[in-house]
């Protein structure tokens, strides 16, 4: 079985290369919902991008852990 690190690298890497196209309105507009949502409309396309990413990784994260703790 892959060490988490590696899962979570390559899943940070799938969503980069699936919406690295993707403009920075629609970007914003994954992130509306966020209540630091301020935070992210001054970054650059490349930097809301990764923080996005980011975002979606620790988010699919805790629900790992949530259902492996049922």
């Amino acid at each position: 079985m892959p060490e988490r690190n590696d899962d979570t690298v390559d899943l940070f890497y799938f969503f980069y290369e699936t919406y690295k196209e993707t403009p920075k309105e629609r970007l914003l507009e994954f992130m509306k919902n966020a209540s630091d949502f301020n935070d992210f409309k001054d970054l650059s396309p490349k930097d809301l991008l990764e923080a996005v990413c980011e975002r979606w990784v620790y988010n699919a994260i805790q629900k790992v852990d949530k259902k492996q703790t049922i």
